[in-house]
């Protein structure tokens, strides 16, 4: 519905097709308190955080080992947007 908020889809692995919603900060990683990839040995411990915020999400690499990657793109910080492909570790979502 157009009132949800920010969320991910992962589109691979274990948690493919689920919907994530971010609506405090959330963080990724194979220990993350939000998203746990811990199949993923690609992914970091604690290998990146998201926040919404007002000009949307925002994604922020918190020094992993294999980065964080919007689209194909190396990033340390990113603006999401509807449609951009974040990828951590092995594992793919879509931002909705």
């Amino acid at each position: 519905s157009p009132t949800a908020g920010p969320a991910l889809t992962p589109l691979d692995g274990p948690l493919a097709g689920q919907r994530i919603e971010v609506l405090q900060p959330l963080e990724i990683g194979r220990e993350g308190a939000g998203v746990r990839l811990s199949y993923d040995h690609a992914a970091s411990r604690r290998h990146a955080s998201l926040t919404a915020g007002p000009s949307g999400l925002m994604i922020q690499d918190l020094g992993s080992t294999n980065g964080t990657y919007v689209n194909n793109q190396r990033v340390q910080t990113a603006i999401l947007k509807p449609g951009d492909l974040i990828r951590i570790g092995t594992t793919t979502f879509r931002v909705e």
